[in-house]
């Protein structure tokens, strides 16, 4: 009856403990399944900021090469312009040439005139 007794006894201990150690590997398990459940949010958190950063870039990316485009067209249309200038800047400086030429011609015919005026009147005085 005794052996009966202290068998019943560590029955029952052994039944507490695997009740124990079930319940701890429960626990454990549902901590574990937290945990993953976790690391997968992290995992699409970090995916859609990688997603969203690498839009952004590309986004930047597009920026950067229309304000390329855009400074090469305007570096064009600067060289032209310039070119333009310079061609009329010789128009002009030949103009102003032929313009004092001219008036050089016309000081000389008119004082010629005047020197002529000036005889013929000297003439009929």
């Amino acid at each position: 009856a005794e052996v009966e007794a202290q068998l019943a006894s560590v029955r029952q201990d052994l039944g507490a403990q695997v009740k124990m150690l079930k319940d701890k590997l429960d626990k454990e398990a549902a901590d574990r399944i937290h945990l993953e459940e976790s690391h997968q949010r992290e995992v699409r958190t970090l995916n859609d900021r990688t997603r969203s950063l690498g839009d952004s870039l590309q986004e930047e990316q597009e920026v950067l090469s229309k304000t390329k485009e855009d400074l090469h067209s305007c570096t064009q249309a600067r060289d032209r312009l310039q070119t333009r200038l310079n061609h009329l800047m010789d128009e002009a400086a030949d103009i102003r040439k032929e313009m004092s030429n001219k008036r050089a011609e016309y000081e000389e015919k008119l004082d010629k005139e005047v020197e002529s005026r000036e005889s013929t009147e000297g003439l009929l005085a």
